[in-house]
């Protein structure tokens, strides 16, 4: 078992407990109805079990998805947002982790644990691999029906034979289309590790992907008129450019290719 830098914990709490009792899971948390979908622990203080770490984001603050692939197909993925940049430190891409007194929050939309000065991570084992979920577009739709994409919330997804339409979309103009017979959802590239210093987009109008792969996030500003889903690819292994729907004569064709 590998520990995060800067972060110590006695070996007795790697049992995973609070007050004596089970840690929860992803899906515990997640789990939620209508119409707001707030997690049913939201402003509580908890411990979740069984992460795997599919992002890490350094932006205006560091945060990280995770997933646990045992949850199936539904509520299986949040997003932990860390106070301090240090207490991610180490936390790689793979790691499986624990956490520990981490806050329950609802922000934009989302429903995330939030890391504060007495917040512990246990990184348990590392190289895991989890393999996103195909879904339609129209399963993440534009616009947005949040009976439909909730669940979905921060899971890593992949779309497929899909070609971008639309762009400057949403409240940051850097949102676009993806789009097949299907229906269409929103993507934007700006969680992309790859794209250059100062760029907006990976993508470009009319290119075709056999497969687009990213995690789900919402942003809910209504007092702003803002509601949407987008699909956030990670890195540019993400994308697979597939041949224009000319050039190979139809989308059947395309998937014939790339399945």
């Amino acid at each position: 078992m590998r520990r995060a830098s800067l972060i110590l914990i006695a070996a007795a709490c790697v049992a995973l407990s609070v007050g004596g009792a089970a840690a929860l899971t992803i899906y515990d948390i997640q789990f939620s109805t209508p119409p707001n979908y707030d997690s049913p622990y939201n402003g509580q203080v908890v411990s979740v079990t069984g992460g795997i770490v599919t992002k890490v984001f350094v932006g205006g603050s560091t945060k990280i998805t995770m997933q646990d692939p045992t949850l199936g197909d539904a509520w299986a993925g949040i997003q932990v947002v860390f106070g301090n940049p240090g207490q991610a430190a180490g936390i790689q891409r793979g790691d499986r982790i624990d956490l520990f007194d981490v806050t329950v929050g609802e922000f934009r939309g989302n429903t995330q644990l939030n890391f504060g000065a007495a917040s512990t991570v246990v990184i348990q084992s590392s190289g895991h691999v989890v393999e996103p979920l195909i879904v339609s577009p129209a399963d993440i739709p534009s616009p947005s029906n949040p009976d439909l994409s909730e669940p979905y919330e921060f899971m890593l997804l992949a779309v497929e034979n899909v070609t971008v339409g639309a762009m400057d979309l949403g409240k940051n103009e850097d949102n676009y289309e993806l789009f097949n017979g299907e229906g269409v959802c929103w993507a934007s590239d700006y969680a992309n590790s790859d794209l250059p210093p100062g760029g907006i987009y990976f993508v470009a109008p009319g290119d075709c992907f056999a497969r687009v792969v990213g995690y789900l996030e919402q942003y809910r500003r209504p007092e702003q008129g803002w509601d949407y889903y987008q699909l956030l690819p990670r890195d540019a292994a993400d994308y697979i450019f597939a041949p224009s729907p000319a050039q190979a004569g139809s989308w059947g064709a395309v998937k014939g290719l790339f399945r």
